[in-house]
């Protein structure tokens, strides 16, 4: 199988053993454009759909964890904008951990490496090339390891 599915979960083990293990879990559909809803994270610049959400126990700090995906025209600039914006939402909460993805197929394909991390029954739908295009942020707050960075993470995007 793809060494870059071992990658995706070892930073999500390694997201677990900084204290951002995922407590309860929720999908949802919210689209974000306005902020009327309490917890629900926005942007005027771009449209997003937070596809997955949990809650992180955080040893007591309280956290989240989201999974969203941004229109694939979105720039760079947008979608940092966004992650900025996002993770200062949440500047309450003792750890965050969430990740921005253009492509549903990308979202898709990590979600199934860490349905099954030894790697033996996933098809992937984009090559390792592809899901790096389109995995685009990676944000992770952790207070109690004095971790807190937003990341641009994607190879190969020209926009």
């Amino acid at each position: 199988m793809k060494n870059w599915i071992y990658y995706i979960v070892i930073v999500v083990v390694a997201a677990g053993y900084f204290g951002c293990s995922s407590g309860k879990n929720e999908s949802s559909n919210n689209k974000g454009k306005t902020n009327d809803q309490p917890g629900t994270a926005s942007s005027p610049e771009i449209e997003y759909d937070v596809v997955r959400k949990w809650e992180i126990p955080c040893g007591g700090k309280g956290g989240v964890g989201m999974e969203i995906l941004v229109d694939e025209s979105s720039t760079r600039q947008e979608v940092m904008n966004l992650a900025r914006r996002i993770h200062a939402e949440y500047d309450t909460k003792g750890c965050i951990f969430f990740s921005i993805y253009d492509s549903r197929d990308a979202w898709l394909d990590r979600l199934d490496a860490m349905n099954d991390p030894n790697g033996k029954k996933t098809k992937l739908r984009l090559s390792e090339n592809e899901y790096w295009k389109h995995f685009l942020v990676d944000v992770v707050r952790n207070s109690s390891k004095n971790i807190d960075k937003v990341d641009w993470v994607a190879k190969g995007r020209n926009h």
